[in-house]
């Protein structure tokens, strides 16, 4: 089995991940991705920086990291992931007044996802991020992702 290592950045690398996935050669190597986590100056720099001025702790932005996850993802849940990663938060209110079970019922994500992130991890869907900052126009992903690194730090 051929192994293959990517470097890459933004929309571009996680398209050719899921092409190189998705096509015949995919059983014939084995992939793997290293990626530039950057930020776009939108929601993500308003969360890093509430984060370090609240927690004093610099949040690396997320943003390149989503979507590679979701193209080399083997889930059956994957697409309804890609989905769920990418959506945008519409509810008023400061981030630390939900949970991420909270989110996602607002979200609207079926019991049968939920219940599979709980068979991942029981406990991290009741994480909350003790920031004060709006949660709306964040994207689901984001929040996800300070949530994990605010409580595995």
């Amino acid at each position: 089995m051929k192994k293959i290592v990517t470097i890459g950045w933004w929309n571009g690398h996680s398209h050719m991940l899921a092409g190189l996935k998705n096509s015949k050669l995919s059983k014939k190597i084995s992939l793997k991705s290293i990626v530039s986590m950057s930020d776009d100056g939108r929601t993500t720099w308003n969360l890093m920086q509430k984060f370090q001025e609240s927690l004093w702790v610099h949040l690396p932005p997320p943003w390149d990291l989503r979507r590679c996850l979701y193209s080399l993802s083997n889930s059956q849940y994957s697409l309804e992931l890609s989905v769920l990663f990418e959506t945008e938060i519409s509810i008023s209110g400061d981030i630390s007044e939900y949970s991420l079970s909270d989110m996602l019922d607002e979200i609207g994500v079926s019991k049968k996802l939920k219940k599979y992130l709980l068979e991942k991890n029981k406990y991290f869907l009741d994480f909350v991020l003790p920031i004060d900052s709006s949660v709306s126009r964040h994207k689901f992903w984001n929040i996800l992702m300070a949530s994990l690194y605010y409580n595995y730090l």
